[in-house]
């Protein structure tokens, strides 16, 4: 297994493109299965100007930026890491937290699990959530 993005974070392309993560899929097939979940996401600029194209939603995609990201071609296990600090170390505030995590990527997650279960990947998400 292999820890990318080990000492900065990383582009989601950057990973596709220089990192081996096409051994999972294709950037187009992960597009495909992540595009419309994705596009589910609001686009901040949306009411100051023309519509939102799918090229600019495809663009935000690929710049992500993971906190860290496992990836084991042998056993075919893709782990994308989420690292999140909390203002306290309620349950409450990790809760809300781990919540952030899961949201920050749920396109990715979703094209991945659908991708990745056709080709017999493991996908899994990890998240570290710590107080301040």
């Amino acid at each position: 297994m292999r820890l990318l993005t080990i000492e900065t974070e990383s582009r989601l392309g950057t990973l596709w493109d220089k990192e081996g993560c096409n051994q999972l899929c294709s950037k187009e097939e992960l597009w495909e299965a992540a595009r419309d979940e994705e596009m589910k996401i609001s686009w901040k600029e949306a009411n100051e100007g023309p519509p939102v194209t799918e090229e600019q939603y495809q663009d935000r995609f690929w710049r992500q930026r993971l906190d860290g990201n496992e990836l084991d071609t042998m056993t075919k296990k893709f782990l994308p890491i989420e690292f999140k600090r909390t203002e306290g170390a309620r349950s409450i505030y990790a809760e809300k937290a781990t919540g952030v995590a899961q949201e920050q990527i749920r396109s990715l997650l979703t094209g991945l699990l659908a991708v990745g279960q056709v080709k017999g990947w493991m996908v899994q998400q990890i998240e570290f959530v710590g107080g301040t």
